[in-house]
């Protein structure tokens, strides 16, 4: 998703590149909300048509945790083909632990590769960490 020219939120990369590349593009993101582009990131988010209109915070959180959910479930199914194919060296290599520790994730992936109103609340709550990161640095 794109927010200005410049800015484009990729939560593949963030967590490719760590927690500094996670928290100087949020600064980004939140220099351009505080240039009067708000209305801008809710119709994005579809909140509203109304660039005047008052944002409701918990929308505003939960479209933003459904996005964070989304982006993860493309880096995760990504990484897991990634995974497949190390799991195949490993079988060639006869490393058993290594094959049970790339099953495991896999197994605890493939389970919350759904969308995020499927989620059970305790789910949910793991992709609020990086929304509540964006809302407090926007307020």
């Amino acid at each position: 998703m794109i927010l200005d020219k410049n800015i484009k939120i990729d939560v593949h990369t963030w967590k490719l590149l760590g927690k500094q590349r996670i928290d100087d593009d949020l600064k980004r993101i939140a220099d351009v909300v505080k240039k009067n582009q708000l209305f801008y990131i809710k119709n994005k988010l579809g909140i509203v048509n109304n660039p005047t209109s008052t944002i409701d915070h918990n929308e505003l959180r939960e479209n933003l945790t459904k996005m964070s959910h989304d982006s993860w479930i493309g880096w995760s199914q990504h990484l897991a083909k990634e995974l497949i194919q190390l799991c195949n060296i490993c079988k060639s290599t006869g490393d058993i632990e290594a094959i049970k520790f790339i099953d495991n994730i896999l197994q605890r992936w493939n389970k919350s590769w759904k969308d995020y109103s499927e989620l059970d609340e305790i789910n949910k709550d793991k992709d609020r960490i990086l929304a509540n990161k964006i809302l407090e640095l926007i307020r």
